[in-house]
């Protein structure tokens, strides 16, 4: 087993407001090293099939979150993260938190951001606008030109995403939240924030902690004025 030197956990932020800027879908955490034990191979296929894809496995503030949705950003993050380990792998500086609980908080945390975002949308009247949907439209051409195959239909598109465990109404729910969340930023805030003031900017920072630095500085010189080497620099870096 390698070290993971960090849990960057999703940034439950939204459940409350999206006053995060940036993309709706953080990374998780470091890629592990790759471990020198064999690879452990699972039988993802019977896993999906355990469940209708329409079950509901969880609600977000009364929200449904199917198997579907649950299924393909625990098997992504699987497969993006997990350099084969076992899921019962204990992690390094985790509190005995395992690989398989990683990813299901993880899972969770992605499918909260997403409902949050699409019932936020709702409550504050932010619709796409017809650039929005031209944007998604465009995503839809290019995606069937690179993955529907040598006909390039949208048939055949569906059917190389089924392979990755995402239906069609999966695939259009994740491509228009990923467009709505700049939408719904600018309606509560302005497209650089004009709709908030100075000082419920600060209040907001305050309640938070956060902090700004223009810039971070550390010593190239040890306690007695001496050059440390180029080494210890890199690791100060």
């Amino acid at each position: 087993m390698k070290r993971w030197t960090a849990l960057a956990l999703c940034a439950l932020i939204l459940i409350t407001s999206l006053t995060a800027c940036g993309t709706p879908v953080p990374d998780p955490s470091p890629s592990p090293s790759t471990s020198e034990e064999p690879m452990v191979e699972y039988d993802w296929d019977a896993a999906y099939a355990a469940y209708s894809p329409d079950t509901v496995v969880m609600t977000v503030n009364g929200q449904d979150v199917t198997w579907s949705e649950y299924f393909y950003w625990y098997n992504t993050l699987y497969v993006s993260r997990a350099n084969g380990n076992a899921l019962d792998t204990e992690l390094d500086d985790s509190d005995g938190m395992t690989l398989g609980e990683f990813l299901k908080l993880n899972t969770e945390g992605y499918c909260i951001q997403y409902h949050v975002i699409d019932m936020q949308a709702e409550a504050n009247s932010a619709v796409l606008t017809d650039e929005d949907q031209a944007v998604l439209d465009e995503q839809l051409k290019s995606d069937i030109e690179e993955y529907g195959g040598e006909e390039g239909t949208e048939e055949a598109l569906y059917e190389y995403l089924a392979g990755l465990y995402i239906t069609p109404e999966l695939y259009n729910y994740i491509n228009r939240m990923t467009v709505l969340y700049p939408r719904l930023f600018v309606t509560l805030y302005g497209a650089v924030g004009e709709k908030m003031s100075d000082e419920d900017t600060m209040a907001f920072a305050e309640d938070y902690g956060f902090m700004t630095a223009k810039h971070i500085l550390f010593r190239t010189t040890d306690d007695s004025g001496n050059a440390l080497s180029d080494g210890e620099i890199a690791s100060k870096r």
